[in-house]
């Protein structure tokens, strides 16, 4: 994501846990990316924006770690692991977020 909040990308793997690739999805807010996933607790809370690892990450310039619930756009729950890790091109230049996602 870029330092504005927008998803610019993500790689093959990303896409068959989404359940859509990329180039249909293209360019839009993460939190509108994130929120069609319908993010959730274990207990099925909804995961609001704030505590999202993407949204977190770039809101508070630190790595970021959740496990949570998604439904991938195919209709599967799946479980995941989420880490976001601000991108600085300097000490005090920040260019965007990197998302690592992976299945529990």
């Amino acid at each position: 994501m870029n330092e504005a909040g927008r998803l610019v990308f993500y790689n093959d793997a990303a896409e068959a846990l989404f359940g859509r690739p990329f180039a249909g999805v293209g360019e839009l807010p993460i939190d509108e990316f994130t929120a069609s996933f319908k993010p959730r607790t274990r207990d099925s809370e909804a995961l609001p924006p704030g505590r999202r690892p993407a949204r977190r990450a770039l809101d508070e310039r630190r790595a970021v770690h959740e496990k949570f619930v998604i439904t991938s756009a195919d209709g599967f729950d799946r479980e995941i692991s989420v880490t976001g890790v601000p991108l600085f091109a300097h000490a005090d230049e920040f260019v965007g977020v990197m998302t690592i996602f992976w299945r529990e």
